[in-house]
Order: structure tokens, then sequence, then C-alpha cells
């Protein structure tokens, strides 16, 4: 459950990213409060280029490429590379007979998105709210997401990364319409939720945003890494 908890943070985070004309680099903070594993805080970094995101996070990264149809998750510290082709669904890596269970249960998952009238400010740039209703195989999550229209949205990586969120375990029909509702680049993300009589709750923040010219293979597999198939081990173990 926290590694489907974790990915839902994670592309919700990053639905909607936007790149101007340069390379894009955003440091966001992560803070957990309530995981009976401990709370914890950690920066990450996500650069983003047309058509290609790279996201770092410690000895671990994830990368899109539009343009190539990939997505690789990537393991520094084993030298290891795992490769999937877009649009990615997680349903593809689980055995049939989990699929059939999951997907049933998905009929009953929903999200609901409701657009405020309420704005402020983040890293100085002005940001609205909209508040999230997620079912997710019974559980409820509630999120809380601040989104900035100064900077433009990018239909490529939001596509792609809508079709991760879509194919999510439990995840129920009508998401892809509920998100449209959404416009702009997700500054701040406030989320909780209940687990077994304890209340989880999570907020990512993007401190700064700078421009990044990016070294040459950046949004790529680096030479002498191991490139293997994506594959359920590989994706229970980028957590």
């Amino acid at each position: 459950m926290n590694k489907l908890r974790f990915a839902i943070a994670v592309v919700l985070c990053l639905l909607l990213l936007a790149p101007a004309l340069a390379d894009k680099k955003l440091v966001t903070e992560t803070s957990t409060q309530g995981n009976p594993a401990g709370d914890t805080v950690k920066t990450t970094t996500v650069y983003i280029g047309k058509g290609l995101l790279r996201k770092d996070d410690g000895a671990k990264s994830m990368i899109l490429r539009v343009a190539d149809k990939k997505m690789y998750w990537i393991d520094r510290d084993a030298g290891v590379a795992y490769e999937a082709d877009l649009p990615f669904s997680i349903m593809n890596y689980m055995p049939e007979a989990q699929r059939a269970a999951l997907a049933q249960m998905g009929a009953a998952g929903s999200l609901t998105v409701t657009p405020t009238e309420e704005v402020k400010e983040i890293a100085g740039l002005k940001v609205k709210r909209y508040n999230l209703t997620m079912n997710v195989m019974g559980m409820v999550i509630e999120t809380s997401l601040w989104t900035s229209n100064e900077l433009s949205a990018y239909d490529d990586l939001a596509h792609e990364l809508l079709a991760i969120l879509s194919s999510l375990p439990g995840m129920g029909e009508g998401i892809a319409s509920e998100l449209e509702k959404i416009s702009g680049y997700p500054l701040l993300t406030e989320s909780s939720m209940n687990m077994m009589g304890t209340t989880i709750k999570n907020r990512e923040i993007v401190t700064a945003i700078s421009e990044f010219t990016a070294p040459a293979g950046h949004y790529e597999v680096a030479p002498g890494m191991t490139v293997k198939p994506m594959s359920l081990e590989a994706l229970q173990s980028m957590k």
C-alpha cells in the first residue's frame, strides 16, 4: 500500500510539468508524517526539456523520452536501468490473475476534482487551489493541489504521466476526464489518508525553479549501465 501511495503522489506532482523554451530545473521538498515506518523529509530534483523529463531521487531516477516512446527507471547503485514502452501501464507487469482481481476492484475506484477560487503565491508565482478526492480500493485520499499557469503546460509529458496515473491498480473509469479540470503546473501538493486507523500526510512543494542547460546525455541512460526490461520486481524496488 505504501508503494501505491508513493506512485500516486509522484504522478500527481509531475502530471502537468511545464517547460518554457529553455530546460527547467525544479527542486522539490517532500515530507511525510504519520507513516508507521517513520516521518521523512527529502529533496528531489526534476529536469524538464522538450518532450524529456528526468527526476532524481537519491541514487534512483526516472527518465521519460516522449519521441522515443520510452521510460526508464534507473538504479545507479545497482548499475541497472529498467526500460518500458510508452504509454506505460503498471497493469501490464502484473500476473494475469492479479490483473483480473485489481480490475474488478477498480470498478469502484474514483477521482473527483473540484476547482476553487482560492489563490496565493508560491515561489513568486500565482497559484490556484484544486481539491481532489480519490478512492482507491476503498482507501480515500484527500489532496489539495496548488497549480500555476505562469508556466506553460506541455501536452506530451502530461499525456504520458496521465496514462501512468490512469493505469494504477484500483483506479476506475473517468479518471482522465476529471484530471482535465486541472490547469497549470503543481507547485504544492498536500495529501491526507487514513490507513488502518492512522492518518498519513504527505506534502510536496517546489522550493526553487531555474533555467537549466542539460549536459550531453542528461536525459539518457548512462553508458555502462545494464538495460533490462521492466518487471513487477523492478517496479516494487523503485520506492
